[in-house]
């Protein structure tokens, strides 16, 4: 059972990346890795697309993480968890 089964109704394509990189981690660190980063492109981009709150000049995930719209709408533990993750890429 995958930590990440909460998203399969209404986040299905988040949640396939977000399993397969679960699914990954013992046996293909640079696959689970590449699907992480998939993921959180994915949750990114959604924020931006359905949430007014966040606002960019472009659609780069650099870009986006490091807007201060983002920052300031989801906090600065959630900022520095995707900085961090967005930075060793």
């Amino acid at each position: 059972m995958s930590n990440f089964s909460f998203l399969q109704k209404e986040f299905y394509t988040i949640h396939d990346s977000a399993s397969k990189a679960e699914g990954y981690l013992n046996t293909d660190a640079r696959a689970a890795c590449w699907y992480a980063r998939m993921t959180l492109e994915q949750i990114v981009d959604w924020l931006y697309r359905y949430d007014k709150n966040f606002r960019c000049y472009d659609t780069s995930l650099g870009a986006r993480v490091h807007e201060p719209s983002f920052r300031e709408n989801v906090g600065e533990s959630i900022f520095t968890k995707s900085y961090s993750g967005y930075r060793n890429w």
